[in-house]
């Protein structure tokens, strides 16, 4: 049976034994050569029989310096999922309102659910964009403790101008979080170090599980004020990461310019696949991430999204469809490897 090309949530399409090039340079060299890669893990140097430092300060160190902070303003934690918990659960009460945009990442209502908080969205505009002029509005109306804006915004791919993000902070005196889980896609990054010194309401999550290509390993960091660093590390469970996924970590912290060789290969195919996209005729939303919405097929009708998702599953493709009713017409995809590409276009047009 022929193996399903999953292209359901936004994983790179390379371990860390591969890449664009087809090479096989990665993390897990063989160490005992004369000459080992600077991506060499050897595993010998962790006492895995010892807990972890509990603040983890080598990484928050490394990720400070290279975002040009203290380290005291860097949380770790078990993906950005945990970090979006841990948020919520020090700046919000049961009965608080949280305010975001729509459509979104889903987790955010869902765990201001589970604390007893309530979400209330702006306005879903026509084109599924954000307007940030709505959503000052409805957190003003609804005296919303947190406004969550997702940029670039999945599902759409959308990226929020810095100066329009700007603006807004300006306004809004209440606790911002900005989710840039995909931010290093979009070829434009808010630099924390600016904004921080700025807008000390603002907290900024990201991950290494998208641009990095280590969604296995769970590792995601915070940016925010000393002071709710200091409350998001009183609040997270003790030895929330583990040694491997902090040494690991901090190898590809220091080999950045690997990564960034993957990043460009993921923008250069996603344009080419939005220009394929346009000569169909097929409908999307322009992505500043690693993955594209479509919102109508070549012959320019609305497709249903869980219909679409169904028979390209009986093509061999996994791909996102969701139950929103905004989002019902639509299907999400992420960039794949050429191949894998070139093959769901084909299959795509003969739907």
């Amino acid at each position: 049976m022929t193996a399903l090309i999953r292209l359901n949530i936004n994983e790179l399409p390379w371990s860390l034994g591969d890449g664009p090039d087809g090479g096989a340079e990665g993390l897990f060299e063989n160490t005992s050569q004369p000459n080992p890669s600077p991506f060499s893990i050897d595993l010998n140097q962790l006492s895995l029989n010892r807990y972890p430092d509990p603040d983890y300060m080598s990484l928050r160190s490394g990720l400070a310096e290279a975002y040009g902070l203290d380290p005291n303003q860097v949380t770790l934690a078990n993906g950005s999922d945990e970090l979006i918990w841990l948020s919520l659960s020090v700046l919000l009460q049961a009965g608080d309102a949280l305010v975001t945009h729509a459509p979104t990442f889903a987790e955010y209502e869902r765990i201001a659910t589970l604390r007893g908080a309530k979400t209330v969205y702006a306005p879903i505009e026509n084109d599924l964009s954000t307007s940030l002029t709505n959503l000052l509005t409805i957190a003003r109306r609804c005296g919303a403790k947190l406004v969550v804006i997702c940029r670039p915004n999945n599902p759409t791919g959308e990226l929020l101008p810095l100066p329009e993000l700007k603006a807004f902070l300006d306004a809004y005196e209440g606790y911002v979080l900005l989710d840039e889980a995909y931010i290093e896609f979009s070829g434009e990054a808010a630099l924390p170090s600016n904004l921080l010194l700025a807008y000390p309401n603002l907290i900024v999550l990201r991950t290494f599980s998208k641009a990095y290509g280590l969604a296995g390993i769970r590792l995601g960091y915070s940016f925010a004020s000393k002071a709710i660093t200091a409350l998001f590390n009183a609040q997270r469970p003790p030895y929330n990461i583990n040694a491997m996924t902090a040494y690991i970590g901090e190898k590809a912290l220091g080999n950045i310019p690997y990564f960034e060789t993957r990043i460009t290969a993921i923008i250069k195919e996603r344009d080419r696949i939005e220009a394929k996209l346009a000569a169909l005729g097929i409908s999307f939303i322009p992505s500043f991430a690693n993955f594209i919405l479509l919102t109508s097929l070549s012959n320019g009708a609305a497709l249903s999204g869980t219909n679409a998702a169904g028979l390209l599953k009986l093509k061999g493709f996994i791909v996102r469809a969701f139950t929103e009713e905004c989002l019902s017409h639509c299907i999400r995809f992420s960039i794949g490897t050429p191949t894998e590409n070139d093959a769901f276009l084909e299959v795509l047009q003969t739907l």
